[in-house]
């Protein structure tokens, strides 16, 4: 019966790897459930923000507060708070942050359409994230199939480079190829560094946003502005009006097709992310989320069902496609027998799970869903 703004916090997070949830939408609070609260809208929009502050003048610490306020994440990854990741130099020496703007999977264009839309804002946030873990350089990646955000990040560079920036800021155009946008993948292309076998970036003195991630940042800080909506590509050949769009939070899925027209008859599933790392939906209610990048609305032709796997013939094809330079064949082996201490001996978490094995193989062999069954196991 709680009386809720656009804005207003309705779940504080538990512990120190979750998020604060905020409402999405201004009304009354109807229902609380184990996986939702539910609000029904009183059509106003009316907002709660924060006030602003100055993230040039503002004290570090009154800085990390606003995004654990905000209930920042990353937008583009696996969704780790962002305030954890900004004080990773208190453990590390950060000398570099990345801007991953390579999003290389097939159908996701949110990253290029924020960098079109809002590269200044984007940059901004990049220095405010730069000044909070102590990088000195600040290196944008993007793939050379991005020629309006390319163009907009290098009209910017010229105004930064004159501004005196407190991070120095390049561009570099990478060739586009699938997994290009992988963390560690992106890192090795721009900077020639190897972050180690279970290690993270910070342990090579880096640290990866992408744009979703920093204009958030900046509109927490500088705004006042609760993560409650962000930018998802919908596409698919079911779709009539496919784009990208500013979507709020906790928006069901079968509302948001609703709105930009599906064709039914011609609608096989709807995928959650892109067609090599995404997952399809069981039910069209699920909600929008803080990590949702692209929704698919695919007919059969499209993405058509998995063939029936047939045993492996042990030809190699996964093994040269692997970016992260494992034995797929052997993890497939070991995860379909639960030999948890040969996967880990394998190197089964440094697998990213890009797909690329999966799309190769011969035998249809559901390999990056055995991959995923034991990591959670």
């Amino acid at each position: 019966g709680d009386a809720v703004k656009t804005g207003t916090l309705v779940a504080r997070r538990d512990g120190m790897v979750s998020a604060n949830v905020h409402a999405s939408i201004s009304g009354t609070v109807i229902e609380i459930t184990d996986s939702a609260i539910i609000i029904q809208g009183d059509g106003e929009d009316r907002w709660a923000t924060l006030p602003p502050l100055d993230w040039r003048t503002a004290e570090r610490d009154t800085l990390l507060q606003r995004l654990d306020d905000s209930g920042l994440i990353g937008l583009g990854g696996a969704g780790f708070p962002t305030y954890i990741k900004a004080q990773v130099n208190e453990h590390h020496a950060i000398d570099t942050l990345v801007v991953n703007a390579a999003e290389c999977e097939p159908y996701i264009t949110a990253d290029d359409l924020t960098l079109r839309h809002y590269a200044a804002d984007v940059l901004e946030g990049a220095q405010l994230l730069a000044r909070l873990c102590g990088a000195a350089h600040i290196i944008v990646g993007v793939e050379d199939n991005k020629p309006e955000a390319i163009q907009a990040l290098q009209a910017l560079l010229t105004v930064i480079a004159d501004s005196e920036p407190l991070a120095s800021v390049t561009l570099k155009i990478i060739e586009t190829r699938y997994p290009s946008g992988g963390e560690r993948q992106l890192i090795k292309k721009l900077l020639n560094r190897e972050v180690p076998s279970g290690g993270l970036p910070a342990d090579i003195g880096v640290l990866c946003h992408n744009p979703g991630t920093l204009l958030a940042a900046l509109q927490a800080v500088r705004d006042g502005l609760p993560l409650v909506a962000r930018v998802v590509t919908l596409t698919g050949d079911a779709i009539t009006q496919p784009g990208n769009y500013w979507v709020r939070v906790g928006t069901s899925v079968d509302a948001l097709l609703a709105q930009v027209g599906v064709d039914d008859e011609q609608l096989h599933q709807v995928v959650v992310g892109g067609p090599m790392m995404g997952t399809p939906l069981t039910s069209l209610e699920a909600p929008v989320t803080k990590t949702t990048n692209c929704l698919i609305a695919a007919t059969k032709e499209e993405l058509p069902p998995a063939p029936a796997e047939a045993p492996c013939i042990r030809c190699g094809a996964c093994e040269s496609v692997c970016p992260a330079q494992l034995l797929p064949q052997q993890l497939h082996w070991y995860a379909r027998a639960e030999n948890d201490a040969a996967l880990e001996a394998h190197h089964l978490f440094d697998c990213i799970e890009c797909g690329a094995c999966s799309y190769v193989c011969p035998s249809a062999l559901p390999l990056v869903q055995d991959y995923r069954s034991s990591k959670q196991r």
